[in-house]
């Protein structure tokens, strides 16, 4: 019995999870803990501001959503390839 190494990056069980992400929910649960740090620093409670933000710098969702947004702004990779292209 042989096993088949594909060298091919969209077969990688990680690629594969990506594209699996909802993405519109990750969005919805980040902008949920933005909306209830705001309504509680409107509202005075600091702590509970603070907590919050604990909660939203370490969440698994902000995580991704931060990773994601960079590397799908083409802006970003643009700017890269042109500094890139400078140093050389």
């Amino acid at each position: 019995m042989t096993v088949e190494q594909s060298t091919d990056a969209s077969l990688t069980p990680a690629s594969r999870y990506w594209k699996a992400i909802n993405w519109p929910q990750v969005r919805q649960v980040v902008r949920r803990l933005q909306m209830r740090i705001a309504k509680a620093t409107q509202a005075g409670r600091h702590r509970k501001a603070q907590a919050l933000q604990w909660l939203l710098t370490h969440s698994r969702a902000a995580k991704l959503l931060a990773v994601h947004r960079v590397t799908t702004n083409v802006k970003y990779f643009e700017q890269r390839r042109c500094f890139a292209w400078r140093v050389r």
